[in-house]
């Protein structure tokens, strides 16, 4: 069974990896059926799940810094 760290690795990969198919051959955005489909909001919003797992896989491994106001703290 895979720890919360390693399925929260699993995530992010697959965020990556759609990513990383989408920006290979980019689209514009366009409507079809009423249903408008915007690949910039898209990847705008895979980038935030990555980073945002980064954050979480950082946090769960208990390897991670706090910088508040210029100051650095290592928790």
């Amino acid at each position: 069974m895979a720890t919360v760290a390693e399925s929260l690795q699993i995530a992010k990969n697959n965020f990556a990896t759609e990513l990383a198919t989408i920006s290979a051959n980019p689209q514009p955005d366009y409507n079809l059926n009423g249903q408008n489909v915007s690949f910039a909001a898209y990847s705008k919003y895979l980038l935030e799940q990555i980073r945002d797992l980064s954050v979480q896989i950082a946090m769960e491994s208990g390897n991670f810094e706090v910088v508040t106001e210029g100051v650095t703290r290592q928790c």
